[in-house]
């Protein structure tokens, strides 16, 4: 009995070590404001979602039908004492790989496909710089095609990351545990 015991112990601490790998492909066409997201484990695809941006929210759709709104108005939360989530996790989340990948053209005039190429590529590698800041073994792939033939406005990310569960264990206690001392901090100010 005790040899299972310590089976059973021993595959449950690999399982909290191991890293599992997570892909995530995102296609984005501008102009016609969809896009697709898909979310892989180990080359499984486990969830797609549509895209569409508003002027305060990026609507996600399920294949059911459900709308899960992202808000882009952070105005209203200034002098908020918080602890986010998010930033916890995305701390013990090894990223891996990020490839961007844009075509974009205005048809018929290279000037303007000129200056907006110069401007996405210099936005694109400010948004790449401050992730290999932060993750210096993460590696990035920078690709932008310009296109004269026609009005083109689509976006391809891909990326790959790899998190353990023992990561977000702590992760998720170290949340529990600031989200205590903010709230305490707060009841102590009124």
């Amino acid at each position: 009995m005790s040899v299972l015991v310590f089976f059973i112990s021993l595959v449950s601490i690999y399982i909290m070590i191991w890293p599992f790998k997570l892909k995530s492909k995102i296609s984005y066409n501008v102009l016609k404001n969809k896009g697709n997201l898909t979310f892989y484990f180990y080359k499984i695809k486990i969830l797609t979602l549509k895209i569409k941006i508003k002027s305060r929210y990026i609507y996600f759709i399920t294949k059911k039908g459900k709308v899960i709104l992202l808000p882009l108005d952070f105005k209203n939360q200034k002098n908020i004492d918080y602890v986010d989530l998010a930033s916890i996790l995305l701390q013990k989340t090894t990223i891996n790989t990020v490839k961007i990948s844009m075509s974009i053209g205005v048809e018929n005039n290279p000037f303007e496909t000129a200056l907006i190429f110069g401007a996405l590529q210099i936005l694109n590698n400010s948004i790449l710089s401050i992730i290999k800041t932060k993750k210096l073994s993460t590696i990035l792939n920078n690709r932008i095609v310009p296109v004269f033939d026609k009005n083109s406005g689509t976006i391809y990310v891909s990326s790959s990351l790899s998190i353990t569960l023992i990561d977000y264990v702590l992760g998720i206690t170290i949340y529990m545990l600031k989200i205590k001392k903010v709230g305490k901090n707060y009841e102590a100010r009124e």
